[in-house]
This record gives C-alpha cells, structure tokens and sequence, in this order.
C-alpha cells in the first residue's frame, strides 16, 4: 500500500493551512480542502511520477498543485515523503 509521510515543516505548513481555512473560510471549507489535498497526496504516494521534478530546489524534490498550495515531496519506498506545502505565491527556493 502506497503511504506519504510529512517532515515536522511540511506538518506545520498543513497546520497553518488548515487553521487559516478553518478562520477565514468555516469549517466545510476546510474540511473539503482537506479532503481534496488528502485525495491528492494519497494519488503522489501511489503515482510519484506524477510531479515535476524540481533539481532547482533540492536533489530528488518533486513538486505539484493542490488549489492554491503546492506540494513538494521526495520518492520513498513505499509511497512519498511531503517536505513542504506552500501556498503558489511563495518563492519555494527561500523554503526548501
């Protein structure tokens, strides 16, 4: 089975993410966002190569949109590690 893990900063981007949803938008909304990104990292774990590969920001990172975030992972054994989950608007070379 296909499995994604979070480093402890891309844990807290999902917790920002979700906290700012959740004031700004109501909990539906952040419940369907997170849905949506849920649906998408479990696709990255099954199907890494889905993602374009970033040899700009690290070795190995690829990256791929979710809404108006980005996720940024590594090919795992097994699935995906999430490095980060920026909002689109953010220079991913200032935090990767």
């Amino acid at each position: 089975m296909s499995r994604y893990v979070f480093s402890a900063q891309a844990r807290a981007d999902l917790d920002s993410v979700l906290s700012y949803t959740l004031e700004g938008w109501g909990a539906r909304q952040a419940k369907t966002y997170l849905d949506a990104l849920e649906t998408r990292l479990q696709a990255l774990a099954k199907t890494p190569s889905m993602g374009r590969a970033r040899p700009d920001l690290a070795e190995g990172v690829l990256s791929f949109p979710s809404g108006s975030h980005v996720i940024y992972y590594k090919q795992i054994r097994g699935g995906i590690a999430v490095v980060r989950i920026l909002h689109g608007r953010r220079d991913p070379s200032r935090h990767i």
